[in-house]
């Protein structure tokens, strides 16, 4: 593809790549399997790799690492069950990113970082049902994953943060996700 339509492809991207959740970066649907994010990653690598696109200009090469590097976050959040269960959390409160702590699984959870369903519980009934809502979460099972968190805010009686993030699930199934 000559560098003129690859600069156009690349900018096209670019230009709506803020507004786009992982699913959409990977063009995925939010219950899609591991081997789903696999492969959409691998069809979005072969299109927007910056080795693929080749630019010769700086600014170009950079943009196209700067595109990569969207959609390698999209692929290292989705792939991973407990990431996408907060992504999915953090998208249904209308965030379309995950900060970079929440990237980095070394990191201990600081002051106003983004505790896990399972961290945010205090019982062992509340943990066990969190921990089962993650996994429908990130297996896409919305309903299911509130149904285990109204048990896990049952569980846990006085959880505010809990029961926040029930409401948001809530608010994703009410909006069709």
């Amino acid at each position: 593809m000559p560098e003129e339509a690859n600069s156009a492809k690349l900018e096209a991207w670019l230009s709506q790549a803020e507004t786009l959740t992982y699913y959409q970066l990977l063009e995925l649907e939010q219950n899609a399997t591991t081997d789903q994010v696999r492969s959409a990653f691998h069809h979005f690598s072969q299109s927007y790799h910056p080795d693929a696109l080749r630019p010769s200009a700086p600014e170009m090469r950079q943009k196209a690492r700067t595109a990569f590097a969207r959609g390698a976050e999209a692929y290292a959040v989705l792939r991973n069950p407990k990431r996408r269960a907060d992504y999915d959390l953090a998208l249904a409160q209308g965030k379309n990113r995950l900060n970079e702590r929440a990237l980095d699984s070394s990191s201990k959870p600081e002051t106003g970082a983004r505790r896990s369903l399972e961290d945010v519980c205090q019982t062992g009934a509340g943990r066990l049902h969190a921990r089962q809502a993650a996994r429908a979460l990130s297996d896409g099972q919305l309903k299911e994953a509130a149904s285990l968190l109204r048990k896990a805010v049952f569980a846990e009686q006085k959880n505010i943060e809990l029961a926040e993030r029930l409401r948001s699930i809530e608010e994703l199934i009410k909006m069709g996700g």
